[in-house]
């Protein structure tokens, strides 16, 4: 019987983050945008997207936040505890989320996600 993916651990250059249950992963790649004419031909367009990963980190005494917000051009995986591992290159923080109740959003945008 297969196993579905449950936890997950997030990596910056090989070095696991703390994180909480709940991180995601967008794929990246091209994404098609669906349109159609009055004539009720179906178009699309094509756009490149970033891949992305985002997980929530418990803001602990010895979290390093300028070590986070300060990385670029590295390497992100995520990785499953199934054994499959996902790869984003030239990945950086990309956004802040917030620090709220004792808890740290953060997002990694880079080239589209891979397996391996």
């Amino acid at each position: 019987m297969p196993t579905q993916t449950g936890r997950v651990t997030i990596k910056l250059d090989g070095e696991p983050l703390r994180s909480k249950p709940g991180a995601s992963m967008k794929l990246g790649g091209l994404e098609r945008k669906f349109s159609m004419t009055d004539q009720g031909e179906t178009l699309h367009q094509e756009e490149w997207v970033n891949g992305e990963m985002k997980c929530t980190m418990p803001h602990l005494s010895d979290t390093d936040v300028d070590k986070i917000r300060d990385f670029v051009n590295g390497t992100v995986q995520f990785v499953t505890d199934t054994g499959k591992t996902f790869t984003m290159a030239k990945a950086g923080y990309a956004s802040s989320g917030e620090l709220q109740n004792g808890e740290l959003e953060v997002t990694f945008k880079g080239a589209p996600v891979k397996p391996g």
